[in-house]
């Protein structure tokens, strides 16, 4: 069964397609998740306070990660920075959980859950390309909504990644989420359940 890459721009529904793969049967490596665990070891939050300072790291050790994010979206230099030391980690890290799901679950679809897939390199490693695509206007809508941002820095974040039609140029399969959570949740079952049979006709 094949890798895929899921991706998408700030808050287009990605992690919602995540979630209903995850439901239909396949294993999805976050590499959100991944990221936020290697900023938590002692030497990736040394090496960040080097270049971000002491406001980096809060009273209690930890990474503030809103200080950290207002700065990397507000600064192309800095985001590069902070990416070139996350990236490698992470990629490493996505290897390790594939090759364990694999010996794990035999052959399953695996979806590799990546909002910097294309800017990482990551695409390259996959079989398949996913974007999950939705009007700006709804996805500034739902960022200022959950991370309490104004529309401004909504729009500031979304236009830190890769435009839609970038992104879309490396897409396999573009994702439309324009309409129902339901149209969206049926959209995927279907796009699932076309994978295995694709792939396991492939293998006959």
């Amino acid at each position: 069964m094949p890798v895929i890459g899921l991706t998408g721009g700030i808050a287009s529904g990605k992690s919602t397609v995540s979630q209903r793969l995850t439901h239909d049967g396949a294993i999805c490596i976050d590499a959100d998740r991944i990221s936020r665990e290697m900023t938590e070891t002692v030497e990736v939050k040394r090496r960040i306070a080097e270049t971000f300072g002491s406001k980096a790291i809060g009273e209690d050790g930890e990474l503030d990660r809103a200080y950290v994010a207002r700065r990397i979206f507000a600064n192309p230099d800095e985001r590069a920075f902070l990416n070139a030391i996350i990236h490698p980690l992470v990629i490493d890290e996505m290897k390790r959980k594939t090759a364990e799901a694999k010996q794990s679950h035999g052959d399953p679809v695996i979806i590799w859950d990546v909002p910097l897939l294309i800017e990482s390199g990551m695409h390259t490693m996959c079989d398949e390309v996913w974007v999950v695509t939705c009007p700006r206007d709804i996805r500034e809508a739902r960022a200022s909504q959950r991370d309490g941002l104004s529309r401004e820095a909504a729009g500031q974040r979304i236009d830190a990644q890769l435009s839609d039609i970038q992104r879309n140029a490396y897409a396999d399969v573009l994702i439309k989420n324009d309409g129902t959570r339901e149209e969206l949740l049926a959209r995927v079952d279907e796009l699932y359940d076309n994978t295995v049979r694709k792939y396991e006709k492939n293998r006959t």
